[in-house]
C-alpha cells in the first residue's frame, strides 16, 4: 500500500476486496466489472448518507463516481455552490484492471477530509463515515447466504442515488 500524502488517508480495504473477488464475484451470474461498479456505487451512497456537510465542499468530492458511471448525482445538502464546485474537482474515481479483474479507486482530496474521517473535527460524524460504511456493506454482504440475493437488493442503487 502506498504512503498517503499529509492531506489524505488510505483505508485498508484488503479484506473487503478479497471477499468481493474470491466469494461474491465467482458466485453470481453478473460480470465482475458490474459487481465492482455496483458495489462502489452502494458504498458511496452509504458514505454520502452520513458524510458531514456544512458548505458541501468535501461531500462534493465524492461526486466523480456518479459522473464516471453516468448516474445522476444526489441533491446537494450544502449551501455554497462555489465550494461544491471546488470540492468536486478534488474528487477522483478511477478504474483499473489487473489479472483478477476491475479495481475501483475513490479519493476525496479535500484537505480536511482526513479530519472528518478520523479527527474530532466533525460533530456530525465523530466516528467517521468511510470506515463505518465499508464495515456496514461488508457485514451486509456476509449476512447473505447467496451473494446474488445481495446484488438483487442493490438493483435499485442507481435509482436511489
Amino acid at each position: 500500500m502506498r504512503k498517503p500524502k499529509q492531506t489524505e488517508t488510505i483505508i485498508d480495504t484488503k479484506a473487503f476486496n478479497q471477499m468481493l473477488m474470491n466469494k461474491v464475484i465467482p458466485s453470481v451470474k453478473a460480470s465482475g466489472d458490474n459487481v465492482v461498479r455496483t458495489t462502489a456505487l452502494e458504498l458511496i451512497r452509504r458514505i454520502m448518507k452520513t458524510w458531514p456537510v456544512d458548505l458541501g465542499r468535501s461531500r462534493a468530492a465524492w461526486y466523480p463516481i456518479f459522473d464516471a458511471l453516468g448516474v445522476p448525482q444526489p441533491i446537494s445538502k450544502g449551501s455554497d455552490l462555489a465550494a461544491q464546485a471546488e470540492g468536486k474537482e478534488k474528487g477522483v474515481y478511477r478504474e483499473t484492471s489487473n489479472s483478477k479483474g476491475l479495481l475501483a479507486e475513490m479519493h476525496n482530496g479535500v484537505d480536511y477530509s482526513v479530519n472528518l474521517e478520523f479527527g474530532p473535527h466533525s460533530q456530525q460524524a465523530p466516528t467517521g463515515t468511510v470506515r463505518n460504511s465499508l464495515m456496514s456493506l461488508r457485514g451486509d454482504m456476509q449476512k447473505r447466504k447467496r451473494h446474488e440475493t445481495f446484488l438483487d437488493g442493490l438493483k435499485g442503487v442507481r435509482k436511489a442515488l
